[in-house]
């Protein structure tokens, strides 16, 4: 599972949310799924209204969800 956000200049930036997180960026939501879409396995939720979660809110995040 990750957290992510796409720049208005088709840019996109992603978190994974595992027990070691990290961050990465990618010039283009193509770039990041040619390295982690899993042949197609990959889902990405875009969701474009504020989300809380238990310690901050993401705005405009996009989500990405894959099997483990």
């Amino acid at each position: 599972m990750a957290e992510g956000i796409e720049f208005s200049c088709g840019a996109v930036a992603l978190r994974w949310t595992s027990t070691k997180p990290c961050t990465a960026v990618w010039d283009s939501i193509d770039d990041l799924l040619s390295i982690h879409g899993h042949d197609g396995a990959t889902e990405v939720r875009w969701i474009d209204q504020a989300v809380a979660s238990d310690d901050h809110e993401c705005v405009g995040a996009g989500i990405a969800n894959w099997p483990a």
